[in-house]
């Protein structure tokens, strides 16, 4: 995450303004994350819930690999 906002910067030719929303949402999106797995995990179950996210994860990892670079 140190170097996130150089590296799309300068090698993906992204904005200063759009490497800075990426990182932002990172952010945020990590908080929302421990928090919604906080209380999937007191309704689901550990396990559940891990595999629900090792799952969701698989899928994002998929959906990355057909993506297309950021606007300039």
């Amino acid at each position: 995450m140190l170097f996130l906002s150089l590296y799309l910067t300068d090698v993906r030719g992204a904005s200063v303004g759009l490497a800075g929303t990426v990182v932002g949402a990172y952010g945020a999106g990590g908080a929302a994350g421990v928090l919604l797995g906080g209380v999937l995990a007191d309704r689901w179950g550990r396990r559940a819930t891990l595999l629900a996210a090792h799952l969701a994860t698989a899928a994002l990892m998929v959906a990355l690999a057909f993506s297309r670079p950021p606007p300039p």
